[in-house]
């Protein structure tokens, strides 16, 4: 866990392709989305990838369509995940 200004962040992991893993810093995790304090390693807005919080994963992303670093689950994740992250803060 790390801090960016007043953001708590997480390390997690995303695969693109199933083979090839990324290191990323994950904060403002939510229901439904989640930032990344790296662009999301170059992948196009719309990307599909694989995402891991920690130890919690595998997390289908994709990429948003607005913006690099902000990526959307594809379905909602469970609210106790939400609620974990959000007590480490």
């Amino acid at each position: 866990m790390a801090q960016c200004g007043s953001t708590v962040c997480f390390s997690g992991q995303l695969s693109i392709d199933d083979s090839s893993m990324f290191a990323v810093e994950i904060c403002d995790v939510s229901l439904t989305r989640c930032r990344i304090l790296q662009a999301a390693a170059g992948l196009a807005k719309g990307s599909h990838l694989t995402l891991w919080i920690g130890a919690i994963g595998p997390l289908s992303a994709t990429v948003a369509a607005d913006d690099e670093h902000t990526l959307c689950f594809n379905g909602t994740i469970h609210p106790a995940i939400v609620e974990h992250f959000q007590q480490m803060v």
